[in-house]
């Protein structure tokens, strides 16, 4: 390659990783909302330094490893931890990989087609909408194109040269590529396919000069990909990811019996003597074979559960009284909305008790967050708001007790003004919250006298 060329090709390529750059930074800094699977990469991520082998068995580590080493780095230019460090920390090491990829592809491109169709073909990539949101936003495309274009990069290379060590460095990108997305493990195939058609050429005359590697060159690939998935492959206790497992397997814990009767949705009821014990054994099961858990606690007859759900990425709460609602949380979205427990006990029916009243939820597609309310002057308000698309109806969720004459065993769950999140609810604010009493429902009681729970 002439100095010239050289230069070209130096001159080409500093264009594109610049102007790339420029690209992702701006469509960073104009973006308001990640992608739901880039909060679930960021929770990954935080559980990284804390629970490793938890987050080998639920997803590859490669891509939450990433974002973890990432929030290191700009944790020690930046006091303190927030959301917004967490999500500008993935972005920028997401898009720094957007940026490195075009130098491989570079450097391929133009021993296969040349330097000046290569240089406009990666102008369009670089320049095209999808491919400029997925190296700004939370996700693991183009930390996985790193590796495979890296791989594949230093096999046409090793195979071109007859260098047979690159087949190590090729098996080492497949297996870093692996532990980000598990289709990068092709390289392997690649490799051998390459060490076959190498060794084949059509005549004598297409024999190149220098010999051709043995097909156990193939086994330096082998070596290269085994070593990084080794210590995910014993942390799993499998090589399939987890999201090849059956659907089956991405399924809530499932109760199915307590005592002699069959689980259901309404509730078990079971009839002692006085002074005799009752023991109930329940039988649950995990398809993810994670550990189960239970609590024991008093409730009003009639009375259910209210669940809270967090938003990962913008940290909204979420309420839900109803199972069907939860279990579809916890199976479809749990990338998303992660369940921090109960927070009260209410009703699902107006006629569970008298002076109960409906509290009313709302969507709002332009926040991303929900609202709700038992005041029936707000709830007009927001129907009026509804007509422009402001507000989504979604209905009465559960009921609760009004602030006069609400029962002595309830308490007031409060409405918090939040900066972030619009507003909070709980029965428990600190000093430093002030809020409104949205309305009353029952905390959590005490368990009978002598009820426990054994190998919970």
């Amino acid at each position: 390659m002439s100095r010239g060329q050289l230069k070209s090709d130096v001159l080409r390529l500093a264009f594109l990783l610049g102007l790339c750059a420029a690209i992702g930074v701006y469509l960073i800094v104009t973006t308001t909302l990640i992608t739901k699977d880039g909060a679930f990469y960021i929770e990954q991520a935080r559980r990284v330094a804390q629970d490793p082998a938890g987050v080998c068995k639920r997803y590859p580590p490669g891509y939450p490893f990433l974002l973890w080493a990432s929030h290191r780095i700009a944790g020690l230019f930046v006091e303190g931890d927030s959301p917004l460090l967490w999500t500008y920390s993935a972005q920028a090491v997401t898009l720094l990989c957007r940026v490195l990829t075009l130098i491989p592809l570079y450097l391929l491109g133009t021993l296969l087609v040349g330097s000046v169709n290569c240089f406009w073909a990666l102008f369009v990539l670089v320049i095209l909408p999808y491919p400029a949101f997925y190296g700004s936003d939370v996700l693991r495309e183009w930390p996985y194109l790193l590796f495979l274009s890296t791989g594949l990069l230093l096999l046409y290379w090793g195979l071109a040269t007859r260098r047979g060590w690159t087949l190590v460095l090729v098996g080492l990108a497949a297996g870093l590529g692996y532990l980000i997305r598990p289709e990068c493990a092709q390289l392997v195939v690649y490799a051998v396919l390459g060490l076959i058609a190498t060794r084949s050429p059509a005549s004598a005359e297409d024999r190149p000069a220098r010999p051709s590697l043995p097909l156990s060159a193939g086994l330096l690939t082998i070596i290269g990909f085994v070593v990084p998935i080794a210590p995910y492959v014993y942390a799993s206790g499998g090589i399939v990811p987890h999201q090849f497992r059956p659907a089956s397997v991405n399924m809530p814990p499932v109760i199915s019996a307590v005592g002699p009767q069959a689980a259901s949705d309404e509730p078990l009821r079971f009839e002692v003597r006085a002074g005799e014990l009752l023991e109930l054994p329940i039988r649950a099961t995990d398809p993810d074979n994670s550990p189960l858990t239970f609590s024991l606690a008093g409730t009003p007859t009639r009375s259910s559960p209210t669940y809270l759900f967090h938003n990962k990425a913008t940290g909204a709460q979420f309420w839900t009284l109803s199972g069907p609602e939860k279990d579809r949380l916890l199976r479809v979205y749990h990338e998303l909305w992660t369940c921090e427990g109960v927070g009260w006990y209410a009703y699902a029916a107006p006629d569970a008790r008298p002076g109960l009243l409906p509290v009313y939820r709302f969507w709002s597609p332009a926040r991303g967050k929900h609202f709700y309310t038992m005041s029936e002057s707000e709830r007009e308000r927001l129907l009026a708001e509804s007509a422009g698309g402001t507000w989504i109806f979604e209905g009465a969720v559960f009921y609760a007790f009004g602030q006069p004459d609400h029962p002595a065993d309830t308490a007031a769950v409060y409405r918090i003004p939040d900066s972030t999140n619009g507003y909070s609810w709980t029965m428990y604010p600190t000093q430093e919250q002030k809020g409104e009493v949205a309305w009353y429902a029952h905390p959590a009681q005490d368990a009978p006298a002598g009820a426990t729970i054994e190998n919970a």
